[in-house]
């Protein structure tokens, strides 16, 4: 019957792809298990609708693609404006420009807006941390900084009055420090990484949750990220009287394209005269005002 025949072409266009898949490097092998990721593909198959801000002119849906499936993009420039050799890896990892912090706040405003729709109360953004300084129970890796501040607060998440303390972080799966390691580890070491640092803190002094937002450059999700953006879902689905599948997929389409138009930027964004072409402009500089001079 039908069913019959579409599990025959099911495992049929399996075949095809593992057989692909063989003859890749490991890094292609990676890209495709990363664009494979909930959520990741989600911004191919959304209308671009200009109001949502879902429309990319003809140079961004390129290097969308090329980024997606690590192809080398033909127009970056040859040397990044810290001096490094510049390709893609190294222009989503690279802090100058200043092009992580607008991802990490574009995905921050966009969860505090998301939370606000979803009918929690006291949302905040950068909310400050009582001070824990007579607190000696802490774990050493515990940050215990006076002024400390995490991403977003909010309350109505979890509990009618509990407080619950976001903090986000957007890491490259291809950066040096991520590229030989398995897609689940890198979530849960960043993961684990942000709970060593604030959670104890939170769960202490507070007396409220902490939930580490951890999400990487090709779109995918850690399991907490996940968690939350699910609850956030089923809280609008039932204030809207909507079905949950379909808001869940448009909350993934917004944090997908607040997230993708920051890589984007990142990739064409200025960034400053490289470091070796800086001495021949003031090298050229200083001989044409000898000429004048003279």
């Amino acid at each position: 019957g039908i069913n019959a025949e579409y599990g025959e072409k099911s495992k049929l266009l399996q075949e095809q792809c593992d057989t692909i898949k063989q003859h890749l490097s490991p890094k292609s092998r990676k890209c495709l298990l990363l664009a494979a990721e909930k959520g990741a593909s989600s911004w191919l198959t959304a209308l671009p609708i200009q109001e949502l801000k879902y429309s990319l002119n003809q140079q961004e849906f390129r290097n969308a693609i090329m980024v997606r499936y690590d192809w080398a993009i033909p127009d970056m420039p040859t040397f990044c404006g810290c001096g490094s050799k510049n390709n893609v890896d190294h222009a989503l990892a690279c802090k100058k420009g200043g092009y992580p912090i607008l991802r990490h706040n574009a995905i921050r405003d966009t969860a505090a807006l998301i939370m606000r729709e979803a009918g929690c109360v006291d949302v905040q953004i950068e909310p400050s941390l009582q001070d824990c300084s007579n607190n000696s129970s802490l774990h050493k890796h515990t940050n215990t900084q006076a002024g400390a501040r995490l991403d977003v607060s909010a309350r109505g998440i979890f509990g009618t009055f509990e407080r619950t303390f976001f903090d986000v972080r957007v890491t490259h799966p291809n950066c040096p420090s991520n590229v030989f390691k398995p897609i689940a580890d890198i979530y849960k070491e960043h993961e684990a990484a942000k709970k060593r640092e604030y959670e104890e803190r939170v769960l202490q002094t507070e007396k409220g949750s902490f939930v580490p937002v951890v999400l990487t450059t090709s779109g995918g999700m850690g399991p907490a990220c996940k968690n939350m953006l699910k609850r956030l879902a089923q809280k609008i689905a039932e204030k809207r009287g909507e079905r949950y599948s379909d808001v869940i997929n448009h909350l993934r389409t917004r944090i997908r394209f607040s997230l993708l138009r920051g890589v984007l930027v990142a990739l064409t964004g200025e960034r400053g005269i490289p470091s070796h072409k800086r001495d021949i402009v003031r090298k050229s500089m200083t001989c044409t005002l000898s000429t004048l001079i003279n």
